[in-house]
């Protein structure tokens, strides 16, 4: 029988695990464009060409009371004031069941999250920007 624990997914910027995730969500990772397109001509002959873009956007969602948002809110703040190197660090998502992994190796906070208050805690999204994204999948259960 398949097995799946949101336990057993790690997930860390600039080597920092973060933790104090979502009510329902923890991370989404999407690719910025799909790795061919193509064109087809007036006569139907079909030319596909390799897309070398392999950025990807993740989203992180994290409960409003994790401390995690401090640790994004610093690596926002230094890409802010800094140059183009700051702030920049590596991005780590492994699901330790399947095998599931995207890594790259500079990363960064594209924005704040918005902020909204209301009558419970809510949730802070943050957007990371994932420059030479890697997706692989070993397996597993």
């Amino acid at each position: 029988m398949p097995n799946y624990n949101t336990g057993q997914v790690s997930l860390s910027l600039g080597g920092v695990p973060l933790s104090g995730f979502g009510e329902d969500a923890m991370v989404s990772i999407e690719w910025d464009s799909d790795i061919t397109t193509d064109k087809v001509g007036v006569d139907g002959e079909v030319t596909a060409s390799k897309t070398n873009d392999r950025r990807a956007t993740a989203t992180i969602t994290l409960m409003e009371s994790s401390p995690s948002n401090a640790v994004l809110t610093g690596f926002f703040l230094a890409r802010k004031a800094g140059g183009d190197a700051i702030g920049v660090v590596p991005f780590f998502m492994e699901d330790g069941i399947s095998g599931e992994t995207v890594i790259g190796p500079e990363a960064w906070v594209l924005k704040a999250p918005s902020v909204e208050k209301g009558k419970e805690a809510g949730e802070r999204e943050w957007s990371i920007r994932i420059a030479d994204a890697e997706y692989a999948h070993t397996g597993g259960s």
